[in-house]
């Protein structure tokens, strides 16, 4: 697994009821994100910033911790709490105070594809007009619930993930989180020209044989970017 080996900072003493693992990786994240930030909140005002978070996982940890805390103990810890450590809003929350961002926040949550979910919900919010910038992460900690059910799709690698070899066994799982800024007019060095997604609902836990829900995607985000030149998919054997 891709566990972090450096223990992340504790969050600020004023939020230590949101304490998670996740929040505290998603805090860690932020420095890398602050000036760009800084400077969009100036530019822009608090309330035209929006904030989209992806993840799986959230606070999940920090239950699974005080659960065994309960089956050993008969109690719960008395510094567990629902919703402000578990919940996407808890999460949420943590994040809009640490960052100052007062417009519009919320948890986009669609298992492997929030993140870049995350990412076009940012484009289509940019779109409306209703704000001129949007803080857009992902973020999810290890937990219990998500690699023992991955490993009961029997899908984990024993080793490093090859994923275009035709030897690849696997996945891996790992931990982490990453923040962008999203302008409709800025100085950032990258533009996000073209968004897709799809929904194919070919099966719960496997994709379209041939690819049809990713094919989609991709040529959703070529056309929107002004790519005209046709996909083709070819099944990896």
């Amino acid at each position: 697994t891709g566990a972090l080996r450096a223990p992340t900072p504790v969050l600020p003493t004023a939020l230590a009821a949101y304490d998670s693992p996740s929040a505290r990786l998603a805090a860690a994240a932020l420095p890398e994100i602050q000036q760009p930030l800084a400077r969009a909140l100036a530019r822009h005002g608090a309330e035209r910033v929006a904030l989209i978070v992806g993840t799986t996982t959230a606070g999940l940890v920090r239950t699974e911790e005080a659960r065994a805390h309960l089956a050993k103990t008969g109690a719960l810890p008395a510094s567990y709490d629902l919703h402000r450590q578990h919940s996407f809003g808890g999460l949420l929350e943590a994040l809009r105070r640490l960052t100052g961002i007062q417009g519009p926040a919320f948890v986009v949550s669609t298992a492997c594809s929030a993140s870049a979910k995350a990412v076009a919900s940012a484009q289509r919010l940019l779109q409306t007009g209703v704000v001129d910038a949007v803080l857009v992460g992902g973020v999810d900690a290890l937990a219990q619930t998500t690699l023992r059910g991955f490993h009961s799709l029997d899908i984990l690698s024993p080793e490093p993930c090859r994923p275009l070899s035709t030897a690849r066994a696997g996945i891996n799982i790992g931990e982490g989180a990453a923040f962008l800024l999203l302008e409709r007019e800025g100085d950032g060095p990258a533009r996000l020209l073209g968004a897709g997604e799809s929904s194919d609902a070919h099966h719960m836990s496997a994709p379209h044989p041939e690819g049809a829900g990713a094919l989609a995607a991709m040529t959703a985000a070529h056309a929107q970017a002004g790519f005209h030149r046709a996909l083709a998919f070819r099944r990896c054997r």
